[in-house]
């Protein structure tokens, strides 16, 4: 059974098995916070469901930490939509397994015998908790773009950035969607502050090195 709060106009808060999660509505997108144990799975799909969402419409899952109970949905969304997840640079190997932190079965044997620990852990275990839910493709939270960026349209057939951004007007939020009707998107940095600048608007270009953000930038997205 799904149990699915509307807690404002665009959040939600659903309820697993012992754990919870939260969908974000941006218009027709969703961003999933956690993903609940691997047994969970159903559960999630039918919350984003009964969201007025497709699971296919989750743009983003974020996770709060890599525990199994956490990472349930992100396999299997990723396998079948693609979709990406984000965690906090610390929790980025952690949720690829490259070490693992959580309660292990040794403790919890040694915790049955306190009052409802014996059909929690039956209950954890039903959902998936002893699962290897390594996510190879979690990537750490990307950086904010600096403040004197800006999106603006890629014009079909341009090659040379300057030669289309100098006079270029920055898009509204909702114009600038990668789904707006002939136009592709990318960034542009504008002001002293900002150093960074695409090479191409083709897709599939090399990335380029931006020191404001301390990362890499696509050259088009």
């Amino acid at each position: 059974m799904t149990r699915l709060v509307q807690v404002t106009g665009d959040v939600f808060f659903a309820s697993g098995t012992a754990v919870n999660w939260v969908l974000l509505r941006d218009g027709s997108d969703l961003t999933l916070v956690d993903g609940g144990y691997p047994g969970d799975l159903a559960v999630v799909e039918a919350s984003i469901r009964h969201a007025g969402g497709r699971p296919e419409d989750v743009r983003a899952i974020l996770v709060t930490h890599a525990h199994v109970d956490h990472l349930g949905a992100v396999n299997p969304f990723h396998r079948r939509y693609g979709t990406p997840v984000y965690l906090d640079p610390a929790e980025v190997p952690h949720a690829r397994r490259e070490y693992l932190e959580q309660l292990s079965p040794a403790r919890l044997a040694a915790n049955l015998w306190r009052p409802g620990v014996l059909p929690w852990a039956a209950r954890v275990v039903r959902a998936g908790a002893t699962r290897n839910v390594a996510a190879k493709h979690a990537q750490p939270f990307p950086a904010p773009l600096p403040p004197d960026a800006s999106w603006v349209p890629d014009k079909p057939g341009a090659t040379d950035p300057a030669e289309e951004s100098a006079d270029a007007e920055p898009l509204s939020e909702a114009a600038a969607r990668p789904d707006a009707p002939g136009w592709r998107r990318r960034w542009i940095c504008r002001g002293p502050r900002c150093r960074c600048q695409p090479t191409a608007t083709r897709p599939g270009t090399p990335r380029t090195s931006c020191p404001l953000l301390g990362s890499s930038s696509p050259g088009m997205r």
